[in-house]
């Protein structure tokens, strides 16, 4: 159970890797500066799903998995073997 902790993050975090990147390219396949806004500023991200839901709901529901599986693995991993400073 100790070695599945690092791969269900690692797992994770490349899947969430994934569905940023698409989420970009289905901003820039709207129009420039929606890209742009997207990858400049943050919360651009978050009017972009709102307005563009049908293209965006796929690299987002991605991301979310991907952050679901992140905290599995955040959740199996053995307290004990995190150093405390």
């Amino acid at each position: 159970m100790e070695m599945l902790a690092p791969v269900l993050l690692i797992l994770g975090g490349v899947i969430v890797f994934v569905g940023a990147i698409w989420f970009l390219i289905e901003s820039f396949r709207e129009s420039i500066l929606w890209g742009l806004g997207c990858l400049i500023f943050a919360p651009v991200q978050l009017v972009f799903l709102i307005l563009h839901w049908g293209v965006a709901k796929k690299p987002f529901g991605l991301q979310l998995l991907g952050f679901a599986i992140m905290f599995l693995g955040a959740w199996f991993t053995d307290s004990r073997s995190v150093p405390t400073y």
